[in-house]
């Protein structure tokens, strides 16, 4: 029950822990200023990703009315190419996909 109550307030295995540390290392400055501004930061990295969602939710919808009709053939095109790089990566052959698309290179690190 406690874990369930935990998790309702948003203690979640990716956010809680770092959450601890963020308010510690907060609490912890001298400078009360730096402290907040911190906080803001954190604040503002989790929740823009989340507004952003919410903002861009209806044109999702709409672009998935659309695609809709597609998935079976989508999920099906998406499978050969995972069992395609599989076995390139396990024979050893990846590094063909750069001469078979040469376009690729200019995104190499």
């Amino acid at each position: 029950m406690i874990i369930g109550a935990a998790f309702a307030f948003g203690w979640t295995p990716c956010i809680g822990p770092i959450l601890g540390v963020i308010l510690t290392y907060a609490g912890m400055l001298e400078n009360v200023n730096r402290g907040v501004a911190l906080l803001f930061v954190y604040s503002l990295g989790l929740g823009v990703p989340f507004l952003l969602t919410a903002l861009g939710i209806n044109h999702f919808w709409r672009v998935f009315k659309r695609i809709k009709k597609y998935l079976g053939l989508l999920e099906v095109t998406s499978g050969i190419i995972m069992v395609i790089l599989g076995v390139m990566i396990f024979s050893n052959k990846l590094t063909l996909i750069q001469s078979w698309l040469p376009f690729l290179n200019k995104f190499a690190l």
